[in-house]
């Protein structure tokens, strides 16, 4: 007797026959490594190819660090690097074309974990070879090397590194007796002495230049050298740097700003005029820069949120900025207006509160009548079919019923770690942080009280 069965019958066959499970799919591990010959004058890194590959051998090598060694009495420029192919990707693959790799039980599939070592020869003389500081320079006594390239007419006895942290991008700068290096390539108009850093500008002696990875260094002779950084860039924002008389941002000047007018801002803890709001004493920084960039500029604000988009904020002569705790929001306030800084989409009109800003309660910020901002999002079943009003109150919609205030720790059931109550209702919260299924809304009319979760 011959039977059919359709796709999906065998799916459904393999599917309980395996059964549901837990398991993680087997992953398989490739090493592959390459070895490279010496490149040629000006040949970068991308532009070689491997002479050898084979699977990883067992390499006795001494590292000289993380990415300079000796491998045979040869000097090396290294690298390795992993990538994970999954037999059911992660992320779909095509749009409306399903991967039936992921419709077999767990057990069955096979992910390659798949390493790549790469080995570029720079010299013969591995043994005198040695990184010069924590960069991408190395030099065997003979020739000075970046990364996988030889710096032609470098002099390895007399070659230095610059300090760069004030710089754009942590950028590779050198000199030696004769010359400046901006990464392997000497710099015709600048001459071997001081270097000063102000984010995309380098001072020479008088002389000023600009720099950066596409179009290499430019003199700026519009530009004085008297440079100050005032806030450095980062992946998400760009440096700001004064010169006595203007500002620049990405090393472009910006119209109608005088340095004699620039304040930068820095974070406010305690909030001047809410000393029931509760702050970090200092904003956490990306890597090493802050993560926000506020300057006063007479009675308004500007706010640099990304590398070329300013947001001018009017009329706030008292603004102050501040990050809540248990939060990621960094807000500004300035009289009765609260603005979102870290929204992309914010205006920069703000929002209106009434009397002072309090909390965090239950992660979110309260003024005297209601919550200023929304409560972080928790995955929790919620309850919004049995009240009239909103669950919880919004600054300012339910005024006529009374200030809300805080409920005395006595005043607590047993269980809440904080409460509020107007004229109306009784808020009652198990964390200050976030929302919880037990935080609880009680009537005060009659008493009734309705849970989260509707319980």
């Amino acid at each position: 007797m011959n039977y059919r069965l359709s796709v999906p019958a065998v799916i459904s066959m393999l599917l309980l026959g395996f059964g549901a499970s837990d398991s993680y799919a087997a992953t398989i591990y490739k090493c592959t490594e390459l070895w490279y010959p010496q490149a040629k004058v000006g040949q970068r890194i991308f532009e070689l190819q491997p002479e050898r590959t084979a699977d990883c051998q067992k390499v006795k090598k001494d590292l000289k660090s993380r990415q300079f060694g000796e491998v045979d009495g040869m000097g090396y420029f290294i690298t390795r690097s992993e990538e994970t192919s999954y037999d059911c990707p992660r992320v779909a693959s095509g749009v409306g074309f399903p991967n039936f790799r992921c419709l077999i039980p767990k057990v069955l599939q096979r992910d390659v974990l798949h390493e790549t070592r790469k080995y570029y020869l720079l010299t013969g003389h591995g043994a005198d070879l040695r990184p010069l500081g924590d960069s991408g320079y190395a030099t065997d006594g003979r020739t000075v090397f970046l990364f996988t390239r030889a710096i032609d007419g470098a002099d390895p006895a007399t070659f230095q590194l610059f300090d760069t942290k004030d710089g754009d991008g942590s950028p590779e700068w050198a000199q030696d007796s004769n010359h400046i290096y901006y990464e392997e390539n000497s710099i015709p108009d600048m001459t071997p002495g001081e270097l000063t850093f102000a984010g995309p500008f380098v001072v020479n002696g008088k002389k000023v230049f600009q720099f950066d990875s596409i179009d290499g260094v430019k003199l700026r002779q519009d530009v004085r050298p008297s440079l100050k950084l005032l806030a450095a860039g980062s992946t998400y924002y760009g440096s700001l740097v004064s010169d006595g008389q203007r500002i620049y941002l990405n090393g472009k000047s910006l119209d109608g700003l005088h340095a004699a007018d620039f304040q930068m801002l820095t974070p406010a803890c305690p909030v001047p005029g809410h000393p029931e709001l509760q702050c970090l004493p200092s904003i956490p920084v990306t890597g090493s820069t802050p993560r926000f960039h506020l300057a006063r500029v007479g009675n308004d604000v500007l706010h640099f949120l990304s590398h070329d988009k300013v947001v001018r904020i009017v009329d706030v002569p008292d603004f102050s900025f501040f990050q809540p705790v248990a939060s990621d929001r960094v807000l500004g306030i300035s009289e009765q207006r609260l603005f979102f800084i870290n929204n992309y989409t914010y205006s920069p009109e703000g929002v209106s509160f009434r009397g002072q800003i309090r909390g965090p309660i239950a992660g979110a910020l309260i003024d005297d009548t209601g919550f200023v901002t929304s409560f972080p999002w928790v995955e929790m079943p919620l309850c919004y079919d049995r009240w009239e009003p909103p669950q919880w109150p919004e600054s300012g919609k339910f005024s006529d019923h009374g200030r809300l205030r805080h409920l005395a720790d006595t005043d607590l059931p047993k269980g809440f770690t904080v409460g509020l109550e107007n004229a109306r209702y009784r808020y009652l919260f198990t964390s200050r942080d976030k929302r919880s299924p037990h935080d609880t809304i009680i009537d005060l009319r009659n008493g009734h009280g309705v849970r989260m979760d509707c319980k």
